[in-house]
């Protein structure tokens, strides 16, 4: 199973020039059959040279259009087979969006969601991980229905979409049902939220909890929620999980101290991913996160102009573009900066109050 989840990555990690040349003839013949990919000479473009001169760089407003033509039942206008389910952005830099999940698009998550865990009990040799619980901090998996031509799709926030795939797929031992947490509502409130964590505290309490997966923000509330209301820190009744954590740039330089003092872990690992996809991954202690660079195609737009991420140099910063079977050169809006070695952080969103902040936040000692 380890070999299954690390494989593919461990090999793109090596040379991931090929990895990335071998991606691209994958998606082309994707993009090919739709519309959007037949508007720009798809059907023409035989390198990655020529894609990257014929494509445009596009944001998520760019994609409307055609996302409003795969509402209306016609999906090749983007994707190349039906979409099953709908993912909801967060919000964190404006309107949520809502995006198209496909069932290939779910069974590539199967392949990326655990491969931060996996690869954690496979450097370590801790293996005892998977004879207990795992704890999952998740929003709900259904908020409401999205229109697909005549019919109506469910949407709900991703993490609790591909929480409720993985259980059905790896048979990992949860502490709860997924869905059980979409009774106490359908938003990321702090209201909501809390009954749902004090929903989870009263069904692991008493359970062997071995790893704690999910959104750092909510494991953040959590930790104060068991304490508010139990009088007891999550390390008074857990013994040293494995955290593994996602959706909170800086999370080891600003929210190290604070997990560590309510979990007191036994190792903190991250993971770098949006709503539109699972984009890297920590290999090791280091505190940054390595591409899945054969699932996505990478570039980067920084200052000398688009390259693509594998050259990119310590210490250089850019804005990440990327292609994948959902979107081709889609600006995320996300500023990474590169370790070293192949190693990234995403640092800030592209917003000039995100880009003080970071400043800030460096000069404070608050972020990598």
């Amino acid at each position: 199973m380890l070999e299954f989840f690390l494989k593919s990555w461990y090999n793109a990690l090596e040379n991931p020039e090929e990895a990335q040349n071998n991606l691209f003839s994958t998606l082309i013949k994707r993009y090919k059959k739709t519309e959007y990919g037949k508007s720009y000479g798809a059907q023409d473009i035989k390198t990655l040279d020529e894609f990257q001169r014929k494509f445009p760089i596009a944001t998520f407003p760019d994609f409307g259009p055609w996302l409003q033509k795969v509402k209306k039942g016609q999906y090749n206008a983007l994707l190349v087979e039906k979409p099953v389910e709908w993912g909801m952005t967060r919000g964190t830099t404006g309107p949520s969006k809502i995006i198209p999940y496909t069932q290939a698009e779910i069974e590539e998550r199967f392949m990326l969601g655990p491969r931060c865990l996996m690869n954690y009990i496979y450097k370590s040799e801790d293996t005892t991980i998977l004879d207990g619980h795992i704890l999952l901090f998740i929003y709900p998996s259904v908020a409401g229905t999205e229109s697909f031509g005549d019919t109506e799709q469910p949407y709900g926030y991703s993490s609790g979409i591909y929480s409720k795939h993985l259980a059905e797929k790896v048979g990992l031992n949860l502490v709860y049902p997924v869905e059980d947490i979409n009774q106490f509502g359908t938003q990321r409130i702090d209201s909501q939220s809390v009954k749902r964590l004090e929903y989870i505290y009263q069904k692991a309490h008493n359970v062997n909890v071995t790893a704690m997966i999910g959104i750092t923000q909510l494991m953040l509330l959590f930790g104060k929620i068991c304490k508010k209301n139990h009088g007891l820190y999550p390390k008074n009744v857990w013994k040293n999980p494995l955290l593994i954590t996602s959706s909170l740039p800086g999370v080891h330089a600003r929210y190290n101290a604070s997990l560590k003092a309510m979990y007191d872990y036994k190792g903190l690992r991250d993971i770098y991913g949006a709503t539109e996809g699972f984009y890297a991954q920590q290999l090791d202690e280091r505190p940054y996160c390595f591409p899945n660079y054969d699932f996505y195609l990478f570039e980067v737009k920084t200052r000398k102009g688009v390259k693509m991420l594998y050259e990119m140099k310590k210490g250089e910063r850019g804005s990440l573009i990327i292609s994948s079977r959902l979107f081709p050169r889609y600006h995320i809006g996300d500023i990474i900066k590169c370790f070293g070695d192949g190693g990234i952080a995403c640092i800030s969103r592209e917003k000039h109050f995100h880009t003080v902040k970071y400043w800030w936040d460096f000069f404070m000692g608050y972020t990598l």
